[in-house]
């Protein structure tokens, strides 16, 4: 997250640092995915389900080979 950004006008001109450049550019992408995400109606709906599968203890920690195994062949 951005505090702040140091900003200046030059002739008519917004000049800012290379670094507060970059971290407002990889801010609005992360704002652009997120809305995104939020749009897509199946993904949300997949999001939705996958969190009642946590909460309800339908999921399987996978640590090892045996693990994976046990999951899918008893």
């Amino acid at each position: 997250m951005i505090d702040v950004i140091k900003v200046k006008e030059e002739k008519g001109e917004v000049v800012m640092s290379k670094e507060d450049f970059e971290g407002l550019i990889s801010e609005m992408e992360s704002l652009i995915e997120t809305v995104e995400i939020l749009s897509d109606e199946n993904l949300m709906k997949q999001i939705r389900e996958s969190e009642e599968d946590i909460r309800e203890g339908r999921v399987h920690e996978i640590k090892s080979t045996d693990d994976l195994r046990r999951l899918f062949l008893e």
